[in-house]
């Protein structure tokens, strides 16, 4: 096998094995759910100047020219 050939199974076994963590977590654990539906904007503080929107479970920016961000407001 060369070296490339390593290499690339050193990395399906590391995706495998990332993959494999998160699939063990059970789905009925303790989520908090953060977007649900048009809702989930009241979870985060908004840095920087644009227009959040939330439409169809997914949170965008429909206006905005700088960088901008969302940050939890929960503790993790």
């Amino acid at each position: 096998m060369t070296r490339k050939g390593i290499g690339y199974a050193l990395s399906l076994g590391l995706l495998v094995v990332g993959l494999g963590g998160c699939a063990a977590n059970p789905a009925g654990g303790n989520w908090t759910k953060l977007i649900d539906g048009d809702k989930g904007l009241e979870n985060f503080n908004r840095v920087g100047a644009a227009n959040w929107v939330s439409a169809d479970g997914v949170i965008q920016v429909s206006a905005g020219s700088k960088p901008t961000y969302l940050v939890e407001i929960h503790p993790l």
